[in-house]
């Protein structure tokens, strides 16, 4: 993913785009910012095109954050 625009991501590859919307994270409860990052996670990992070579090189990556949240792992914010 590379910046597109102010709050665009956009994917190298397949140029898919994603929105990012910027929050004050001090105004979110924790749990509240956990989960705004769990969906951004699943976005940057489904948002790519069938065929774009990122999508299917991230399939892994996104069993493994699945398997680690259901198992209450944390999961850094930054991820």
């Amino acid at each position: 993913w590379r910046n597109a625009d102010k709050d665009i991501l956009s994917c190298a590859s397949c140029n898919s785009a994603l929105a990012i919307i910027t929050l004050d994270s001090s105004k979110l409860s924790t749990h509240s910012l956990e989960k705004l990052c769990s969906v951004y996670r699943s976005k940057v990992v489904s948002n790519h095109t069938d065929t774009c070579p990122f999508r299917l090189s991230v399939s892994k990556f996104q069993e493994q954050i699945e398997n680690d949240q259901q198992q209450g792992l944390i999961v850094p914010v930054y991820m």
